[in-house]
Order: structure tokens, then sequence, then C-alpha cells
């Protein structure tokens, strides 16, 4: 599984490709940029399976990438003028622009596919979200892919992979219980699903060159924080409240923490708020420690709120006003209401 810190965020293990050659039902599908992203059930069950997103070449191999129901992930070529045994394995070395050459094992999983597992690291995923071209040899083939739009399609396909596994939860929880439901989100689900928040965002946002942070790369003051993430001097986090507190008092606390903090002259004061049932609000500090906030928070369907802060310096307040607007208008619809 992705480390949930990086899931764009927010993605080991084996990844079935072999639904989306063996001609199992596509649930939906989108466009973005040159790549076909979509959902895709399991033959079995009938239940979701996975996410794939496709994008053809003039070489005449397709490259996919894939998000299954464990948020498990995994690159795959295809070619129609292949004939491999199922199941056999092939060494691929590949290089995402003037990185490091890696080998990985590919399995043959049908005769005109292979799917290989990527390493669950945090550096390899932004190499292929930032990277120009991956270049692949396997055998005799010698290949390479142009990655336009990754930035945005790697983060769709983890949106589609988590909003149909939780529709496959919902399901199940409506069904009767035999044992109380837990109290809430573990750590590790708030993680998950703040970066997904996230990485939704920043991708309808159309933000560039962000950078999710994690564990030692966070400052002591936002460990609390469930997703992190920075980009041209403005720091952006989201958390998870699932408790009881509404909007004023979610503003009251803010506030209130801010006021406490700034040594200097504080304001602050409310903004516009597009999805009408949520906040928004700034604060800022002057002085060499001041800084300029924008907090905007929305409803979470499952109770509570999702609670977004984007922080700069005093002389990035035109920035983070920017972004906010944007964040604005995305996180109605990011956050599914």
């Amino acid at each position: 599984m992705i480390d949930l810190a990086f899931r764009s965020a927010a993605l080991g293990g084996a990844l079935s490709l072999a639904a989306c050659a063996a001609g199992a039902a596509e649930l939906n599908s989108v466009k973005v940029g040159n790549w076909k992203v979509a959902a895709y059930s399991d033959d079995a069950s009938g239940g979701f399976s996975h996410c794939a997103s496709h994008a053809a070449y003039r070489s005449g191999v397709g490259l996919l990438f894939s998000v299954n129901k464990n948020l498990d992930w995994s690159l795959g070529f295809q070619a129609q003028r292949w004939s491999m045994k199922k199941g056999e394995s092939y060494e691929v070395r590949y290089q995402v622009d003037n990185g490091p050459v890696r080998t990985s094992k590919a399995v043959a999983i049908t005769a005109t596919l292979v799917q290989m597992d990527l390493p669950d690291q945090a550096s390899i995923f932004n190499e292929f979200r930032y990277g120009r071209v991956l270049k692949a040899e396997g055998g005799d083939e010698r290949l390479n892919f142009a990655l336009p739009d990754t930035q945005f399609m790697l983060a769709e396909v983890l949106r589609c992979a988590d909003t149909w596994r939780k529709r496959a939860v919902a399901r199940n929880e409506a069904a009767p219980r035999l044992s109380p439901a837990p109290a809430g989100p573990s750590d590790a689900d708030r993680r998950l699903e703040a970066t997904t928040i996230a990485v939704n965002l920043l991708s309808r946002a159309k933000v560039a060159g962000f950078e999710l942070m994690q564990g030692a790369e966070l400052p002591d003051k936002l460990k609390a924080h469930h997703a992190a993430w920075r980009a041209e001097g403005i720091l952006g986090t989201v958390r998870v409240l699932t408790g009881e507190d509404g909007p004023e008092k979610i503003r009251g606390s803010l506030i209130s923490s801010d006021a406490q903090a700034c040594p200097d002259r504080f304001a602050s004061g409310a903004m516009p708020d597009d999805g009408g049932n949520g906040l928004s609000l700034f604060t800022a500090c002057d002085g060499e420690k001041g800084w300029a906030a924008v907090y905007i928070a929305v409803p979470r369907q499952k109770g509570g709120f999702y609670v977004v802060s984007l922080l700069g310096k005093p002389d990035r307040a035109d920035e983070v006003k920017t972004v906010s607007a944007a964040f604005r208008s995305a996180a109605g619809q990011v956050a599914g209401y």
C-alpha cells in the first residue's frame, strides 16, 4: 500500500490489471489529458476491483497505471503484437528522466499485457508525478513514453479508487450488524482520507509543483495535522475532524489559537464561503515571525469537517488568497456535497 503521505497522495502487493484486458465491466470513466481513467468491477464478485489509467502511444505499446481496492499500485505495458505465456516473468529496467535506473519483475497477465509492482516509496511516486519521460527496457523492447499530465492523472486514479472502495464499504455497512461499529476512523484512516482530499484539491485547483510532506519533514506544530504539502512558499494542511463541533466553534478555536501565537499585531476576518454550509476565514500576524493564513472548513459526508489550512509569510498573502480562492471553488466537489 502506498504511504499515506504521498498518495497524490495519495499507492506494494500484486495488482490485477488483467480485468482491463479480460473485459471486466467498466463502471465509469473520465478523460485526464491524453489519459483515460476508469473504474472496473471484479468479474467473480461483481464488486469494485480497481481503477486504471491508460494512454496509447505511437510505438503500439500502451502504458497503464492502476490502483486497486486496497490502494496498492502497479504499472503495466500492453501491446497487441506481443505473444506471452500467462504467468511468465520478465526483467524490466526503467528510468524516469535522468533518475536512477531501477529493475523490477514484470509478470505476464495475458498474452499481450505485463504488469509490475512499483516500490512503496514517496520518491518514486513523485518521479512519475513530475517526470517527463519514462524509459523502459525488457527483452528486445526499448521504449520511451512521454508522461503528460501524470500529476493530475495519478491524483484522479487515486480519487477514483478511494471513491469506489468507500461506496463498497457503505453498501456493506448498510447490512444488519452483528457487532458494534468502530467508534471512529483510526489515525491511519484519517491520514489517508486527508491526503486524498489534499491531492484532489491540489489537482482540481491546478496547483503545480506541490510536494507532500511526511514524518520528520513536518514541523512539530503540524504533527497533529493529517496531511501537509508545500509549494512555492505556501504550506498547506488538512485535518479530519469527526467530533460534533460546528463551523462557529471551529472558527473560534482557530482564531483563538492564532491570536495567542501571534507576538505582534493580529487580525482576522471572514471570507466568502462558496459552499454555504462551511466556513472560510483569514488570520494575519505582522512581524518577523508573522504569517498570512486562510482556513477553509467543509462538511464531511460521514460527519464532522475537513479543515484546510493555507499559510505563508506576510509577503505571500496574495499567493495564499489566490490559492484559497481556487480551493474554495473546488472544496464542495471534492468533499462530495
